[in-house]
């Protein structure tokens, strides 16, 4: 009777995927995920009208905003620190939350992209789809495609489903989280070899900083990470299987690998401290198993260093400037150079309502109350366990964590942290919670009910996770609302959106511009546009908008820089940024201001000579200030202005100069204008295969060479003239101009492209 009853249980309990399984079993299996579900949903509504709500300012979207969050977290928090539900409620209860929480991002804005993350790597995506080829430069943002692998995946949804990139969007990174959620949760499983115990460290990894709002936002180490957990799962599966098994298991590990180096640079760096830590432990722990492990750290840091060495080479600069910022504000901190950062502050200097500071304060506490005795009961009871070790470095690596968030560099190495040693953090606080009853549920704790544990755990959680969503997103971007000037997702609004499309739809695409940090990236994303800025190599182009005039000075930044068009955003003058800056990190006050910007500064360019206002949409305005460059207005990306970098003194430079060094430039003997003031009187194009239209202003009478075909229309005193390059060859076109105004525009009857421009000489 003994042996039957547990044989009913243990079929009870089992996940059968066939419809034959009787409804019976099929109910206890779900156990209360279905009322679960229903009040989560309830509370994703109350979220969704909050955010609705915020749209148009009303005072009570935020308490609702957060009355929602807790009726989504409450209901599977309770039920997964219960001990009744079995492994396969356990499941949905985290798969279910993990997608509730992803779509409390996505209901943000479910029509568009708002995070400044999100247009760069739009930006490499779309630029993907256009010109079918990788590692075209982002001039958002370079380093995004350089490391593709996200944009790759999201390109394909695009071309084979007809969807948006957005649409494509969300949905990978909807599946990609809930394939690392799976994966985190069987890891735990595997570690601690209860389900209850790795359903409580799932769900405390949630609770992370950056899970609800970074975590899923549309950037490379949205996939990256999902991805770095399946391969760990298969690497443990590995060990396990045998025969065809292990065959394919490591194959997925090689291909998790490479799938993991190509998308994130950081990521493939922590999954190979992952492989060593987890050759680490089981050499100490005197498992014969080191070797696999060992094995795997190798390849992933081989593949890591040849990905930088072969295509990513600029993202040792871009890391380098990263971590030796926030290496020397630690420092100072500790020699007492400068004192700690104001935390709970804004960077426009507004302090956070109390009770967020209690909440991201308390949030820290509870963590490091409960993190030593889960690091000492998970040793205690495991430690021949490799992977135990992993997760207790990881936890250790979040103590260091936490002192990055006392300086301004270090703070937002510290939030981009969080994910990855939250893994650690997560598994010993559920070891904490999980531990032996017979010492732990004593006095007052062990005389409560089983609901009253649950109740008092989920309120515990609901503190961390609140305060990891106060320490994670800044306030602007938690949810919607009206206009803030230079605050991330809340400058985004349909003006700037339709700005920067008309500039995509009449300028053309590649026009190097340099524009607010907010429109820079609406133009380099919708626009199509190059925008331009010069911190890290010491140009700070925001001098020119916050100068007080239109000078040699800030003409000779315009005219070195080869920046054809300024957008301005009038609204600059209505409040300080909430990111600390209006342009880039090198303008004057950066992080400092007191004060918003004049509106005298913003509209000096009307009062200045030989400087077009072209656009204008009552608050943003676009200014044509090419009398100024060499770089003439680009139809499209493959355009690099490549001419000498002009001065205001109209020098000419000896006959039979060329372009610069290792440009690629045709030796074409002649002169390089360097005047940015009088007309240019010869243009050299070389022309060739790769796709687009070129249009460029230049005056009647032009002359060609006889690679190609020229026919005129007039226009009053205009003249517009259409040179055809037949067939797929390269044609060198060398035009006069000595008086009026026209237009040149250069067809093919295959796809060309103009891939460099170099002003020469008088044509003989």
């Amino acid at each position: 009777m003994i042996e039957k009853a547990i044989a009913v249980r243990e079929t009870a309990t089992r996940v059968v995927p066939f419809p034959s399984v009787p409804k019976r079993e099929t109910a206890s299996a779900w156990g209360m995920f279905p009322i679960v579900a229903v009040v989560t949903s309830l509370g994703l509504l109350a979220v969704a009208i909050a955010d609705t709500a915020a749209r148009s300012g009303s005072y009570w979207a935020l308490p609702l905003f957060w009355c929602g969050l807790l009726a989504v977290l409450a209901p599977s928090s309770m039920r997964l620190f219960s001990s009744r539900p079995e492994r396969f409620e356990r499941v949905a209860l985290v798969f279910g939350l993990a997608l509730v929480l992803y779509l409390v991002k996505i209901l943000y804005d479910p029509t568009q992209f708002v995070s400044f993350d999100e247009f760069q790597t739009w930006r490499t995506t779309s630029d993907i789809l256009a010109n079918h080829h990788l590692f075209r430069l982002n001039p958002i943002q370079p380093i995004y495609s350089l490391y593709p692998g996200l944009s790759v995946v999201t390109a394909s949804i695009t071309s084979l489903s007809g969807l948006s990139i957005f649409q494509s969007g969300v949905v990978v990174l909807g599946v990609s989280r809930l394939v690392g959620v799976l994966s985190l949760y069987l890891l735990y499983e595997h570690a601690s070899k209860s389900s209850r115990a790795a359903g409580i460290a799932a769900l405390l990894y949630m609770a992370n900083p950056g899970f609800l709002f970074f975590g899923a936002t549309f950037v490379y180490e949205s996939l990256s990470l999902p991805l770095a957990f399946l391969t760990l799962l298969a690497a443990v599966e590995r060990q396990r299987a045998s025969g065809e098994r292990r065959i394919g298991s490591t194959l997925l590990v090689l291909a998790g690998i490479a799938a993991v180096v190509i998308t994130h640079h950081v990521t493939s760096y922590a999954l190979a401290a992952f492989f060593a830590l987890w050759a680490a432990g089981a050499a100490v722990s005197g498992s014969r198993t080191w070797m696999w492990p060992a094995v795997l750290a190798l390849v992933t840091a081989g593949a890591s260093v040849g990905w930088i060495l072969y295509i990513a080479m600029p993202v040792r600069e871009y890391l380098n400037i990263i971590f030796t910022s926030a290496l020397k504000d630690v420092l100072n901190l500790i020699v007492g150079r400068h004192g700690p950062r104001a935390l709970n502050r804004t960077a426009s200097g507004h302090a956070a309502p109390q009770w967020e500071q209690l909440a991201s304060y308390g949030s820290i506490l509870l963590v490091l109350l409960a993190l030593p005795l889960g690091l000492y009961r998970s040793w205690q009871r495991r430690r021949v366990d490799a992977l135990v070790f992993v997760f207790g470095a990881a936890s250790f690596a979040y103590l260091a964590s936490l002192g990055l968030r006392l300086t301004a560099k270090g703070s937002e190495t510290s939030e981009r942290a969080s994910e990855f040693v939250f893994v650690g953090v997560a598994f010993a606080l559920s070891a904490a919670l999980t531990g032996s009853r017979s010492r732990y549920m004593s006095g007052l704790l062990g005389r409560l009910p089983s609901a009253g544990r649950a109740s008092l755990f989920t309120a515990w959680f609901a503190v961390i996770f609140v305060g990891g969503v106060l320490l994670g997103r800044s306030p602007t971007g938690r949810m919607p609302g009206l206009y803030h000037v230079a605050s991330d997702a809340l400058s985004i609004e349909p003006n700037g959106v339709q700005s920067a499309r008309w500039a995509a739809a009449n300028l053309g695409p590649g026009n190097r511009l340099i524009s607010d940090w907010t429109n820079r990236q609406l133009m380099g994303s919708y626009g199509q546009q190059a925008p331009i800025t010069g911190f890290g190599s010491g140009l700070y182009l925001g001098r020119v908008f916050l100068d007080p005039g239109f000078g040699r000075r800030e003409q000779a930044i315009i005219a070195r820089n080869e920046v054809r068009y300024i957008v301005v955003d009038r609204r600059l003058s209505q409040g300080l940024p909430g990111t600390g800056t209006y342009f880039d990190e090198g303008e004057p006050g950066a992080d400092r201001h007191s004060a918003p910007i004049k509106m005298s500064l913003l509209m000096k360019f009307d009062r200045a000579r030989q400087v077009n206002h072209i656009f204008s949409s009552g608050s943003i305005d676009i200014y044509d200030v090419g009398a100024f460059s060499a770089c003439p207005p680009a139809l499209f990306p493959a355009v690099v202005c490549s001419s000498a970098p002009p001065s205001l003194h109209g020098e000419r430079e000896p006959a039979g100069k060329t372009g610069p060094a290792g440009s690629g430039n045709t030796n074409v003997p002649g002169r390089h204008i360097k005047s940015a003031l009088r007309p240019r009187t010869e243009w050299h194009f070389p022309v060739r295969p790769g796709g687009g239209t070129f249009l460029v202003l230049l005056s009647n009478n032009n002359r060609t060479s006889a690679d190609a075909t020229v026919s005129e229309t007039r226009n009053g005193g205009a003249t517009q003239t259409i040179v055809h390059i037949p067939g797929r060859g390269s044609a060198d076109l060398k035009l006069a101009s000595p008086q009026a105004a026209g237009a040149l525009i250069v067809r093919s009857t295959a796809p060309i492209t103009v891939q460099q421009l170099v002003p020469t000489g008088s044509f003989p």
